[in-house]
């Protein structure tokens, strides 16, 4: 940035104290941060609609759907590559304890890419116009909770969406995404947009335990074997131990298990 004296130049980007609409411009000028419209004219009042035409409908672009049931352990998977226009794009992994998100821009990671969670992200910066935000939520435990990506878009070059699996999908606990993307309708020679949507983009992604206990079911113990939680007359808690560093603790019923035990290992 570039200041004149005790002003900075008019044009210089600024952010207002209200959070700016899609596609209006903040901006200094003349010693004060003002807002522009997307027409480039002081408070205008003009706005992107959802598919990023100015003052537009809305009647450019299709809000789309699919899911994503893949991924590998220890690898980063591409579930999602953004197009160039997609606009208004949000994507949440509602339970990134096991998995965590990246983000690829033209080859290079600017969210996670090192097999480890990301901290918060903005790219390059929030006051560039083809910005890209990615935000961590914790519990009061400080565990990860959510993450989400933002994109208002229109997007000038494609991102390519991962996932990064600690453990393969066996192990894991339900872990719903969801992807939300508005994208261009097919043109005529004459520029008018079809009437036709376009393929699907927006994603949930929703993954299923296997094998999955029933309430008292069973639970498959390395030391014991497969338990038996029927005629049940006693209650245990015992550690039930996830691959490698990851134990949780839960309660279950049984009348074989051995409550002095300390530790069982289970794979669920």
């Amino acid at each position: 940035m570039v200041s004149r004296g005790s002003h900075f130049v008019d044009g210089t980007r600024c952010e207002s104290d209200s959070r700016s609409a899609f596609g209006t411009t903040a901006a200094c000028l003349q010693g004060r941060c003002q807002l522009f419209g997307c027409d480039g004219v002081l408070h205008s009042g003009k706005v992107w609609d959802v598919c990023g035409v100015c003052d537009g409908d809305g009647s450019t672009c299709s809000l789309i759907s699919d899911s994503y049931r893949g991924g590998q352990a220890k690898e980063y998977t591409t579930f999602l590559t953004l197009p160039v226009n997609a606009t208004q794009v949000r994507i949440i992994n509602k339970a990134p304890l096991f998995t965590h998100l990246a983000v690829l821009v033209g080859g290079q990671y600017i969210v996670s890419g090192a097999g480890s969670i990301a901290v918060n992200v903005t790219h390059p910066s929030l006051l560039d116009e083809n910005h890209l935000e990615y935000r961590l939520y914790l519990t009061p435990d400080f565990l990860p909770e959510m993450e989400e990506v933002i994109v208002p878009g229109p997007l000038k070059q494609e991102i390519d969406m991962q996932i990064y699996r600690k453990y393969g999908k066996e192990y894991e606990s339900p872990l719903p995404s969801e992807v939300v993307i508005y994208k261009d309708k097919p043109q005529n020679r004459a520029g008018n947009a079809l009437a036709s949507p376009t393929e699907a983009i927006t994603t949930q992604q929703t993954t299923t335990p296997t094998p999955t206990p029933s309430v008292c079911g069973q639970l498959f113990l390395e030391e014991s074997g497969t338990v038996d939680l029927q005629g049940v007359n006693r209650r245990c808690t015992v550690s039930i131990g996830r691959p490698l560093d990851e134990i949780i603790h839960v309660k279950i019923l049984s009348s074989s298990l051995d409550c002095k035990k300390k530790e069982y290992v289970a794979f669920f």
